[in-house]
Formats: C-alpha cells, sequence, structure tokens
C-alpha cells in the first residue's frame, strides 16, 4: 500500500499540472507566469492553440493533446528524413515506441512542444551539415534552439549536447548555433530574474 500511495503522490504533480495548463488554455493567454517563474511561451501556445481548436467543434477539448501529439509526430519525421534511408525506419519505430516520447507527446506539459523544437533543430543541423550553404536549414535551426530555451529552461542540456555531437565536426559552423544557445539561455534567466522578484 505505501508503495502504491509513493507511486501515486510521485506522479501526481503532473497530473496537476496538465489540468491547469489545460485550464489557463481556455482562459488566460499569460497562464501564471506573472505569478511564478514560468515563462509565458507556452501558455501563449498553449491559449492559441485551444482558441483555434473552436474549429474542431464539439471537440475543442482536444485541440492541446491531439495538437501537440500531431506536432511531435511531424517533428519526429523531418528528423527521420534527414537520416540515411537504411536507418530511419528503425529510427522512427524506436523514437515514436519510447515510453519518453509516448508520455510526453500525448500530455500537456512543458516539454511537450520542447520536443518538437529539439526535433526541428536536430533535423536541421543534420541537413546543414549535407547542405552547409543553406540558410533555410541555418535559420531553422537557431530559431527552434532559442524558441526551445525560451518554452523552459531545462532544454538548454539537449541542445548542448546536441551541439556538442555537431561542433566536433566543425567548430567554426557551429559558432551561431552556440551563440544562439548562450544568447537565449541568458534571456530566460534574466526573464526568471525579472519575474521572481
Amino acid at each position: 500500500t505505501l508503495v502504491l500511495i509513493v507511486l501515486f503522490t510521485r506522479a501526481s504533480g503532473l497530473h496537476f499540472d496538465e489540468q491547469w495548463y489545460l485550464i489557463f488554455g481556455y482562459r488566460r493567454a499569460l497562464g501564471d507566469c506573472d505569478l511564478s517563474s514560468k515563462g509565458c511561451l507556452f501558455y501563449v501556445t498553449n491559449f492559441a492553440l485551444t482558441q483555434l481548436g473552436f474549429l474542431l467543434g464539439p471537440l475543442q477539448a482536444l485541440a492541446l493533446p491531439v495538437g501537440y501529439a500531431l506536432a511531435n509526430a511531424l517533428s519526429l519525421v523531418w528528423l527521420s528524413e534527414a537520416l540515411e534511408a537504411r536507418s530511419r525506419r528503425v529510427f522512427l519505430l524506436l523514437a515514436i515506441s519510447a515510453p519518453l516520447f509516448l508520455y510526453n507527446a500525448t500530455h500537456v506539459m512543458m516539454e511537450t512542444p520542447i520536443f518538437v523544437l529539439i526535433n526541428l533543430a536536430f533535423g536541421a543541423l543534420l541537413r546543414l551539415e549535407k547542405s552547409p550553404k543553406n540558410r533555410t536549414f541555418k535559420r531553422t535551426a537557431l530559431a527552434a534552439t532559442a524558441i526551445a530555451i525560451w518554452f523552459k529552461l531545462t532544454a538548454t542540456p539537449a541542445l548542448g549536447i546536441l551541439g556538442l555531437y555537431f561542433l566536433r565536426k566543425d567548430w567554426r559552423k557551429m559558432r551561431p548555433f552556440f551563440i544562439t544557445l548562450i544568447a537565449a539561455v541568458v534571456y530566460s534567466l534574466l526573464w526568471l530574474k525579472r519575474n521572481s522578484s
């Protein structure tokens, strides 16, 4: 009984957070970012998706979970298309069946859009390796990196590791990536400091 109580209470906070995110998606564009140290971009995105959900009619409540699940699946396809043909199917099968992906792609949590953005950045960096002069891929990688960090600062380690992987191949071409990463972190920290005081 004690184990069940611990297991339930350990994860119940996530479900309470998700419920608040869904409620704020309907009622407040800025969520509780004015009362907490959370960034506003997540709440604004949720609010916009929920308001667009009126197109679903009586299924408007599904706008956030279905919208994020679809975005996660499409970003995995974007990422897998950048891989060599022989490894695409294996990657997609492993990625889609991974417990972390399944949980975060089907719940409205702050990490849900971050997965989409990291997949976009990774896919763009892989494509940039093959087409180094392509500005669209470069801009996609930089924008996805900055926005992921603005969603939640905890995206930084994953993006840092991703950058280090590509850094070993060509450090000069990765300079804009790391400048963007550091600038986004500094901006987020300044935002958090301003909001927490």
